[in-house]
């Protein structure tokens, strides 16, 4: 990790008032735009190269199903896999698993990480907020 992934992983920032998000999910794949949200008190500008921000993630009931995409995307499907013995491969369609009860924290890149693309695996909540300030590197 660089100087700056190391100060904001080193500086957890608290659950500030209006800067943390409650989402409602279901079993339907929904994608939510990033790019205007502000993020540890910044938005997403065009013009600078990279800007990166921890986020955290908990999923308060049921297990969540996600990924970040650059596109506007609902093609996330928690039942694809390669069968047994195939040849290692990406698909679009895979997702990460969050357990119900768990916390997770990523630093994502602003530019790259413009919708977070989820699904429940029932009626459940979420919390998203940024856990670090902002960094452009």
């Amino acid at each position: 990790m660089g100087i700056a992934a190391e100060h904001q992983f080193a500086n957890v920032t608290p659950p500030r008032r209006g800067e943390v998000l409650a989402l409602a999910t279901d079993t339907t794949v929904r994608a939510y735009d990033l790019r205007s949200l502000t993020l540890a008190g910044f938005a997403p500008k065009e013009s600078h190269a990279r800007e990166h921000v921890y986020v955290s993630i908990t999923a308060l009931s049921g297990d969540l199903y996600f990924y970040f995409s650059s596109t506007n995307s609902t093609d996330l499907d928690n039942t694809a896999k390669l069968a047994a013995g195939s040849t290692l491969a990406y698909a679009n369609t895979y997702c990460d698993v969050l357990k119900e009860g768990n916390t997770v924290q990523f630093r994502i890149n602003r530019q790259k990480d413009k919708y977070l693309v989820v699904k429940g695996s029932t009626t459940g909540t979420v919390i998203v907020r940024a856990s670090s300030e902002s960094f452009g590197d």
